[in-house]
């Protein structure tokens, strides 16, 4: 084999993983309509809710508000903004700092339970509830709205209720930051920030990975401004999840930045060793790639991504990839060392 090869079918296999792993528009007009339902259901038993046009507001968080939502997922998750009438005394410590963190939840807990048949409050501050199996034009019903109150903040952003964990009863969060932060991501990568935290989403599920979603955006869009090869084509995809898995690892359990906050989040250890071993699946699948070892590099792919992997031949027909960075005239034209 000479030093340089096209390996086209590496840009083709990644342009079918991308095309069938994001949310669809039908998907996510519903996520965003079944969240407004639930909020503004909950916004009309709310005291003083109809002071402020801003209260009682829904605000779509994750995957959804970032276009990083899979076609598997199952949540939508949102913050509503809450009405200065329920705004909690922040400055309470201790006990009393408790007791005002349940003066919010409580009501709210009381009214989604009436109105939706049960409601689950976390430790971690999310009140979840299942708002019926209205599905999706693809059949897939999405059978629950994790709500996260909030409060407006005067430079932005918002109050919410802390993960247990957190060293305090409340967290700031700003969403348009981390919009901000993936899109800046995005902008330096031609969009590779995007893919990987998709692709990040499907080995999360098929593997079992304990760790958040949040943490793994967090993760990808810092690996993409560190990596060589972010302004390359598809053709090195299968190096970027290779690498990302190499650099990741060695970020177990080191705070992670959380945009517009000042604040940091712990990623935690124990998915470490998930992240070890898919370095080594992706290393494999790379190197069978190089080889034109497709079937055995699909069954590499398919372990690591799971259902939404490898399962049909990047030989077949290629399709037309209309995402930034997957520019199919790019793929043709592409080559790259052999390592």
């Amino acid at each position: 084999m000479g030093a340089m090869t096209e390996w086209s079918r590496v840009g083709r296999r990644f342009g079918l993983l991308l095309d069938r792993l994001p949310a669809s528009a039908a998907e996510r007009a519903q996520a965003g309509a079944v969240a407004r339902l639930v909020a503004h259901g909950l916004r009309r038993a709310l005291p003083g809710a109809a002071v402020r046009d801003d209260a009682g507001q829904a605000v779509l968080l994750g995957g959804y508000a970032k276009a990083t939502a899979p076609g598997f997922s199952r949540t939508v998750d949102v913050l509503l903004v809450l009405p200065e009438s329920l705004r909690p005394d922040f400055s309470a410590v201790g006990l009393a700092a408790e007791r005002e963190r349940r003066r919010v939840l409580t009501p709210l807990a009381a009214v989604l339970g009436r109105r939706h048949g049960g409601v689950h409050v976390g430790g971690d501050g999310w009140l979840t509830v299942r708002p019926g199996r209205s599905s999706s034009a693809g059949g897939s019903p999405i059978p629950r709205v994790r709500l996260r109150p909030g409060f407006a903040c005067r430079r932005g952003g918002f109050l919410t209720p802390a993960p247990a964990g957190h060293g305090g009863p409340w967290q700031p969060i700003d969403p348009a930051a981390e919009i901000a932060a993936l899109d800046a991501a995005d902008a330096v990568s031609s969009g590779k920030a995007t893919h990987l935290i998709l692709m990040l989403k499907a080995w999360r599920r098929a593997r079992a990975v304990p760790i958040a979603p949040l943490a793994l955006e967090l993760l990808a869009t810092g690996f993409v401004h560190a990596w060589i090869y972010r302004a390359q084509s598809a053709l090195f995809y299968d190096w970027m999840v290779r690498d990302f898995f190499f650099w990741a690892a060695a970020q177990a359990g080191r705070p992670l930045p959380l945009p517009g906050t000042g604040e940091v989040i712990d990623p935690g250890l124990a998915w470490r060793a998930a992240a070890e071993s898919a370095h080594t699946t992706a290393a494999l699948a790379s190197s069978l790639e190089r080889d034109n070892r497709e079937a055995e590099a699909a069954a590499c792919w398919r372990h690591l991504f799971g259902a939404e992997g490898a399962t049909r031949s990047a030989a077949a027909s290629p399709i037309p990839v209309h995402r930034q960075g997957l520019h199919p005239g790019a793929r043709q034209a592409a080559t790259r060392r052999a390592e």
